[in-house]
């Protein structure tokens, strides 16, 4: 058990040091706050994956369709020129959406 905790948390430090690599090539320089605007992008992804594939449980392929479907409303609410912070509360209302859906349907009492 301990060598598939070793082995997730390598896989991650590895995945996060090339995405930290690759933020900072896009960006020209190291900046400490230049991914903070992923976080909530993340944080939904994985809430909205809770509900499609077992709610109530965190699964690879509903974290996939959470990111896609993250990455559609992104684009859409950028096509339609909305503002930055109302992106955001549209992200934490799909994200609330998401959890109580999650509470309702499992025996999970979050809400």
């Amino acid at each position: 058990m301990n060598r598939y905790r070793v082995t997730g948390l390598v896989l991650c430090a590895l995945f996060a040091s090339v995405a930290g690599l690759l933020l900072s090539a896009r960006l020209g320089s190291g900046q400490p706050n230049g991914g903070e605007t992923y976080l909530l992008d993340g944080l939904a992804a994985v809430f909205i994956g809770m509900t499609m594939i077992k709610p109530g449980t965190a699964t690879i392929p509903g974290t996939f369709f959470g990111a896609l479907l993250i990455g559609v409303m992104n684009n859409g609410l950028n096509l339609i020129g909305m503002d930055t912070y109302i992106q955001s509360m549209v992200k934490g209302i799909v994200i609330v959406i998401a959890v109580s859906i999650v509470s309702r349907t499992s025996s999970l009492k979050l809400l």
